[in-house]
C-alpha cells in the first residue's frame, strides 16, 4: 500500500501567479466565473485538486490542480475545449477559489488509495458498473490494453500510440462523475 499523500500545506499561490498563467480576457471571465458561484464540488485528492465548473455547456467542467509536495502549483487541465494561451477561464476560477477558499475544500482518498484497497473482485464489479452506465469505459480498457507500457516504450524507443495521460484524465474524469 502506498503512503497517504495530503494536500500540500502551505500552498504557494497569489493572484499574482493565477494572472500570470492566462491572458488578460480570460482573467476577467475566471473571476467572473469564481465571483457567480460556478465552481462547484471541489475536493482534495492527495497532491490534486478536483473541481467542476458550470459553463456554459449543461455539464460542467472538470478542473485538476495538481502540486508539488512544497506547495507550488505544478499542472492544471480543464475538460473544456479552450485552446487559447495559458490557462481557461474554469481553472483561473478554480485556483481563485483555491486562493480565497482552500479551508472549505475536504481532504477524500486518492484514487491510488481507493483502488488499492479494493479487492480484485471488487474492481472487477466497478469497472462493470462504469461501463454500463458509461460505454466509453470498455474503449479506454480495449485502448489501454494495446498500448505499449511506457517503460518498454523507452526503452525499445518506441512512443506509445495513445496519450496515456488523457487516457487516465479521462478515467479520472469519468470517476469522480460518478463520485
Amino acid at each position: 500500500m502506498g503512503h497517504k499523500q495530503a494536500r500540500p500545506e502551505p500552498l504557494r499561490l497569489s493572484e499574482a501567479d493565477i494572472r500570470r498563467r492566462t491572458t488578460g480576457k480570460t482573467w476577467v471571465r475566471g473571476l467572473q466565473y469564481f465571483q457567480e458561484g460556478h465552481v462547484l464540488r471541489a475536493v482534495w485528492r492527495g497532491a490534486t485538486l478536483t473541481a467542476e465548473v458550470q459553463g456554459s455547456e449543461y455539464m460542467p467542467y472538470v478542473v485538476h490542480v495538481s502540486f508539488t509536495p512544497d506547495g507550488n502549483l505544478q499542472t492544471a487541465t480543464c475538460t473544456c475545449p479552450y485552446e487559447g494561451r495559458g490557462d481557461c477561464k474554469h481553472i483561473v476560477a478554480v485556483l481563485l477559489y483555491l486562493l480565497h477558499h482552500a479551508q472549505d475544500v475536504p481532504q477524500r482518498a486518492s484514487l491510488e488509495e481507493l483502488l488499492e484497497s479494493m479487492s480484485r473482485e471488487e474492481l472487477i464489479e466497478l469497472i462493470h458498473q462504469l461501463a454500463a452506465t458509461h460505454p466509453e469505459v470498455i474503449e479506454l480498457i480495449e485502448t489501454f490494453r494495446h498500448v505499449p507500457r511506457v517503460e518498454n516504450s523507452v526503452r525499445s524507443g518506441l512512443s506509445p500510440e495513445v496519450d496515456v495521460a488523457a487516457l487516465v484524465r479521462s478515467l479520472r474524469t469519468e470517476l469522480y462523475r460518478l463520485a
